[in-house]
């Protein structure tokens, strides 16, 4: 059973967030798709981590390059390199730190 205080902050908690939303530009300032998408940068790589990823076995160099640096899934990889999704997430998995 809520108790008589707590009663009043459920109802200063709305009142708030009522004058919240209605401050704000109707819900257009609260949904997150009727903002402006702004691409971001292309993502450099710095030169001591390329100099680690040369340092790897090509299997592993070409697994950590295409899921991490260029956003493919392990799934993706394993169709493009003609292996199983499976062994394609083993591979990438084994390289994790």
């Amino acid at each position: 059973m809520a108790t008589s205080g707590s009663v009043e902050r459920l109802v200063a908690d709305r009142s708030r967030f009522v004058s919240f939303v209605s401050a704000r530009v109707g819900d257009r300032a609260l949904d997150p798709t009727a903002q402006p998408i702004v691409p971001l940068p292309p993502r450099r790589v710095c030169e001591w981590v390329r100099g680690a990823l040369d340092r790897l076995r090509p299997k592993a160099r070409r697994i950590l390059e295409a899921v991490e640096l260029e956003g493919m899934t392990p799934s993706k990889f394993g169709i493009v390199e003609g292996i199983s999704s499976g062994n394609a997430a083993v591979r990438w998995f084994d390289q994790l730190p």
